[in-house]
């Protein structure tokens, strides 16, 4: 790609965040970058970047509690003619709604790696779709010019397009990693600090992204702590999730629970990694756990990853979202299915526990 070209990324989720930061040290360190931030999650991770100097320019979106008026004007304040590339990972706002139906044809609009949705993209709005809005597309897929993922051999969607790899590998592998940690840690605001844990649970917002109740969501993460009651459980809040879901639960949680898990891991395997041996991480499908195989590559014997979407959908009707996942995991048990476990029931997630 010419390196005169310019790049833009939009980014609601720090998640969106921590992909635009490692494609502009990586594929893009040479050419004019551009990224939008959602005032949802990052008013302060917008002002530690104005000092970082990594984009050239910055923008924040004010969208939260804000009129569909008031953010179009701001949409209209961007210059998208001048914009070759961009890097689109959600339609989960209303900014995002109104700049895919904006832009103009002579960008390259590449879909962008920003979770499991990513890899069944076409099913994941169909359902998208069908659950919330049945008469409005939240993207054109004929604008969509290629696909960049974590690893494209995942890729399980019925959509055809272009597939390329995100190598993250290449940034383990060369000086770069301890450059690309720092100043993570500063974007972040992470001042990385060591745990004692045997399990480690990526929990997600099951409520509030309507698939149970908050009781029912409560219910069940009682009983998943319960069966590991003889272990050190750690719990990784998702980053949009809210912390008052565990009011009265009693839990040990990851102080750092609105940094991606990838930054965290990325301060353990450069500065303590013989602490990631032994180790159980648990999830219903957070990307969180498959990327700590997918990225880092994570295959130490002495490791277990526990999926539990399987036992979810006994708590709760998720026969869609299911069948949308299905596809997935087996191509993900294909590449990395040691030690690997997708658990049923809560007996089955006690068995393996005592063993």
């Amino acid at each position: 790609m010419d390196d005169h070209h310019v790049v833009c990324f939009s980014c609601l989720t720090p998640y969106h965040v921590f992909v635009s930061y490692i494609l502009s040290k990586t594929v893009y360190k040479h050419h004019y970058k551009v990224i939008l931030f959602s005032d949802h999650y990052h008013r302060e991770i917008y002002q530690r970047a104005l000092k970082l100097k990594i984009w050239d320019k910055i923008i924040l979106v004010e969208e939260k509690n804000k009129s569909l008026d008031f953010i179009y004007q701001q949409l209209n304040q961007i210059d998208l003619n001048h914009i070759d590339v961009l890097h689109y990972f959600s339609w989960g706002s209303i900014f995002q709604l109104l700049l895919i139906d904006c832009i103009p044809n002579h960008i390259k609009l590449i879909m962008t790696d920003e979770g499991v949705g990513t890899y069944y993209i076409k099913e994941a709005v169909d359902h998208w779709k069908n659950k919330y809005s049945p008469h409005r597309n939240p993207i054109d897929f004929h604008k969509v010019s290629e696909i960049w993922l974590f690893d494209k051999r995942l890729y399980v969607s019925s959509l055809e397009k272009p597939l390329k790899d995100i190598d993250f590998k290449k940034c383990l592998e060369e000086n770069i990693k301890f450059e690309l940690c720092r100043e993570l840690n500063i974007l972040f605001g992470y001042a990385h600090e060591k745990k004692d844990w045997d399990i480690l649970f990526f929990d997600q917002p099951l409520s509030l992204a309507h698939i149970t109740s908050i009781a029912e969501e409560k219910n069940l993460l009682m009983r998943i702590v319960e069966a590991g009651k003889d272990y050190k459980l750690l719990v990784k809040k998702h980053p949009t999730d809210h912390i008052n879901k565990y009011a009265g639960l009693n839990l040990n949680i990851l102080q750092c629970s609105d940094i991606p898990w990838e930054i965290v891991y990325l301060n353990e395997y450069i500065q303590n990694n013989s602490i990631m041996q032994n180790k159980i991480y648990m999830t219903y499908n957070s990307t969180a756990l498959l990327n700590t195989r997918i990225l880092f590559k994570d295959l130490d014997n002495s490791n277990r990853f526990l999926v539990l979407n399987k036992l979810l959908s006994k708590y709760t009707d998720t026969s869609q979202a299911n069948s949308l996942l299905k596809k997935y995991f087996e191509k993900f048990k294909e590449f990395y299915g040691n030690n690997y476990y997708e658990l049923e029931t809560l007996e089955e997630l006690e068995s393996i526990l005592q063993n």
